[in-house]
């Protein structure tokens, strides 16, 4: 159990904002949404418990092994556990989160995995997920099947940001392809991108 995948920053008013996977057995899965005053002092993040931003992390160093306390997962119906890419649309006047996921629940729809996008106004409100890219995942490969993908991040090269925070009409969507050999994961991994389109 723990605190994994952290995207990366955004900045809204005068704090940062960044999404984690939460992982406890005793909670359902699902984003957290965590937030920072001053990145210089690393108690000071905050994490979103359903009503503000009053659930502190507590250190499993030195007390007993909780990941985070009263973090309540955001949107857990639109994006899932999605957290892997987060960014501020300037095309759009939106956050736009892009991660790895499944179909938002449809059973006349076919469970397609592969990379999906949100959009949010306000970072805790999320719009339900489209797909941008069909593909097997790491968690859906099967064996002889195509090669699976992972880490999708969008990257504006345009971007005035310094940490590429912000996209716009034309961001790249990198990702990292798996190859696999006689059913085993392989160090042979490539990096790939394609060139998207936001229409706003």
């Amino acid at each position: 159990m723990g605190v994994f995948a952290p995207s990366n920053l955004v900045k809204r008013g005068r704090y940062l904002y960044a999404l984690v996977r939460v992982r406890d057995p005793g909670r359902p899965p699902g984003a957290c949404l965590i937030r920072s005053g001053s990145i210089a002092k690393p108690g000071s993040w905050r994490a979103w418990d359903g009503d503000g931003f009053g659930a502190a992390f507590t250190d499993p160093y030195r007390s007993p092994p909780r990941p985070y306390v009263g973090c309540e997962p955001i949107s857990p119906d639109e994006i899932s556990e999605m957290t892997e890419s987060l960014t501020f649309n300037t095309a759009l006047d939106r956050y736009l989160l892009v991660g790895v996921a499944g179909p938002v629940e449809n059973r006349r729809r076919p469970r397609e995995r592969g990379v999906y996008f949100s959009l949010s106004e306000d970072l805790v409100h999320w719009s339900p997920r489209k797909l941008i890219l069909a593909s097997p995942t790491l968690h859906s490969y099967r064996c002889g099947g195509s090669s699976p993908i992972a880490y999708p991040s969008l990257i504006d090269p345009g971007s005035r940001s310094r940490t590429f925070s912000t996209t716009g009409r034309h961001p790249y969507l990198y990702f990292t392809k798996f190859r696999y050999r006689s059913c085993q994961k392989t160090a042979d991994r490539d990096l790939m991108r394609i060139r998207l389109d936001v229409a706003g």
